[in-house]
């Protein structure tokens, strides 16, 4: 679980990174290039997560699964929005918006359940 909890950091750091690209007044390729290595990485940590959640029996296990897919086609649509010309700036506050809204509801509250769940099960 030591490894999860150091993925969401890394996940945070690349949220700061796309946060600072969006304060840019000229973002170039730079949004979608940070925007790409973390749905990368977050896919990473999805299936690291789900093999520890289902090796657990974690009861929310659909559900959780359900979130990262999710996720995954949310950052899809914004994906497809940049590169159909969308404007920049609306794009990557709305793409911010997004991110935090996930980060707070998925990391913060569901991601903690699964913590509990599994210390309660000894696992560290």
């Amino acid at each position: 679980m030591r490894a999860l909890d150091e993925q969401h950091k890394r996940i945070f750091m690349m949220l700061d990174a796309i946060n600072q690209i969006v304060r840019r007044e000229k973002k170039g390729h730079d949004l979608i290039d940070v925007l790409d290595a973390m749905v990368l990485y977050v896919q990473e940590h999805f299936r690291d997560e789900e093999r520890l959640l289902k090796q657990y029996n974690y009861p929310e296990f659909d559900e959780h699964k359900q979130g990262h897919k999710e996720f995954l086609r949310q950052t899809g649509g914004f994906r497809v929005r940049y590169f159909e010309g969308e404007e920049d700036q609306e794009l990557g506050v709305e793409l911010m918006r997004y991110l935090l809204r996930w980060v707070k509801n998925h990391i913060m509250v569901q991601d903690r359940a699964y913590s509990a769940y599994l210390n309660d099960l000894g696992v560290t």
